[in-house]
């Protein structure tokens, strides 16, 4: 219990910065830590990826990455492509994490040290049961175990929350039969929809257009789509974007989404197909993509971005 007295504010968040520059834009930086954010989408669609990118930028300010996979899917290659540093004491990982009794006697205790940093991932919720469950007699044993264990998982943890930690949950797709359609929906509990910040759908897009493959046919990069289905950091309900993801690089190219964002505010011009004006020069997207690979180039425009919007 805080009494917030004498002018104290209630103690607030820090901002990490997603790989999706216009999620963070619309989310005013990124993710909110002291908080649950889940994330869900159909196979393909770059979720780890996603939030390993996350992670390392977490990482970056003085946040410990600790993954608990209950998939076992995560390995150490794939952890360094996404600029995770993996040297020792760097990171925790908790593999094969199923049942909930280990993960809260891992987790907790973490969370409870006092000026500890961590940004938890869990991959996937899905895999998550209660071994106490599976003793309990057919009343309240058999019916409803996998949501029943994310309830108290999503409670724990919120009730442990400080802004010094990030809590990010993956969960998978499911399908609603009934109706004239039948629309895949993300498969949490309703604890998970309760507690979680933001709810954001990452999609794997199957247009060809948007797909690029190497000589033998094999896909190289495609379209994620993303919505954010929830949000209670900021009034966006429903926005949509994308980027492009290069799975075997573990790569999010955001250029596209730098491109549209500089268009938004005249920095780029954009209006003539297939050609792109930028600082009084016109050329054409490779071109413009060549400029964008820099570092600088790309944090000045950013830089511009956010002046204009605060202007």
């Amino acid at each position: 219990m805080l009494k917030i007295t004498n002018g104290l504010d209630i103690p607030k968040p820090i901002v990490i910065p997603t790989p999706s520059l216009q999620i963070n834009r619309l989310l005013g930086g990124g993710l909110w830590t002291d908080r649950i954010h889940t994330f869900w989408g159909n196979s393909g669609g770059g979720k780890t990826t996603f939030l390993l990118n996350l992670m390392a930028t977490a990482q970056s300010m003085g946040f410990t990455p600790v993954i608990i996979d209950s998939e076992g899917t995560v390995t150490n290659d794939y952890l360094v492509k996404c600029g995770i540093d993996t040297s020792k004491g760097n990171i925790r990982y908790l593999p094969h994490a199923n049942f909930l009794e280990d993960i809260e006697n891992t987790v907790l205790p973490m969370m409870r040290e006092p000026d500890s940093k961590y940004v938890f991932l869990f991959d996937s919720i899905n895999g998550i049961i209660k071994e106490a469950f599976f003793k309990e007699d057919d009343k309240t044993g058999g019916m409803a175990l996998y949501a029943r264990s994310q309830n108290e998982l999503a409670m724990k943890l919120s009730g442990h929350l400080t802004p010094n930690h990030l809590v990010l949950f993956v969960s998978q797709i499911t399908v609603q039969l009934g109706g004239l359609v039948s629309p895949t929906v993300g498969k949490y509990s309703n604890s998970v929809e309760h507690f979680s910040t933001n709810i954001i759908k990452l999609w794997a897009s199957g247009a060809q257009k948007t797909t690029e493959r190497d000589d033998a046919g094999m896909i190289e990069a495609y379209d994620v789509l993303w919505t954010i289905t929830k949000s209670k950091q900021a009034p966006v309900r429903g926005a949509t974007g994308n980027y492009t993801f290069y799975p075997a690089l573990a790569e999010i190219d955001s250029n596209q989404e730098l491109i549209d964002l500089a268009g938004m505010y005249g920095i780029i011009d954009s209006s003539s197909k297939g050609w792109y004006g930028y600082g009084g020069d016109k050329m054409r997207r490779s071109e413009l993509v060549e400029i964008l690979s820099d570092p600088d180039e790309r944090q000045k425009i950013l830089d511009t971005v956010e002046s204009m919007s605060d202007a």
